[in-house]
């Protein structure tokens, strides 16, 4: 099943600088927010995975370094309209306990409505599997299609 607005506006998009195959669906993805120094890298690194991820696809992905997403609040949309996104990923990284907890949302930035929400849990050591879980996850919310990552 196609998302909305974001399946159609890939489908339709087309720019003479994309690649033959590109989907034209601009994607801002920044660092997922965390509260300790552990969490900060955790977060820096799992965000990172999933942009690779993705951007090895034939999506479009901005990785906004200078901002950080809070999973717990409403995103102000007008912002990433500014830098033509279309789709908004936030996170967040946390310890519950020993184990390592991952929220993310994903949201249509032109409705401004969310897409997706959800949370995973897994060891510390275990946060590329985590990560490339939960890029599967968003490619099949974004394009209705699936895929595995490594």
């Amino acid at each position: 099943m196609m998302t909305s607005a974001i399946a159609t506006a890939a489908a339709q998009a087309q720019t003479d600088s994309a690649a033959p195959g590109t989907r034209l669906v601009r994607i801002a993805l920044p660092e997922f927010s965390a509260a300790g120094a552990e969490e900060r890298i955790l977060a820096r690194d799992i965000t990172r995975a999933v942009t690779f991820n993705l951007a090895s696809t034939n999506l479009e992905i901005d990785l906004v370094s200078n901002a950080i997403g809070h999973v717990d609040s409403v995103p102000r949309f007008s912002d990433w309209r500014a830098i033509k996104a279309q789709a908004l990923v936030v996170g967040r990284v946390s310890f519950l306990g020993e184990r390592l907890k991952t929220e993310a949302r994903l949201w249509n930035v032109a409705t401004g409505h969310q897409i997706w929400g959800g949370q995973f849990f897994s060891k510390p050591d275990e946060w590329q599997r985590l990560a490339d879980m939960l890029s599967e996850l968003l490619y099949e919310k974004l394009t209705g299609e699936q895929r595995s990552f490594p």
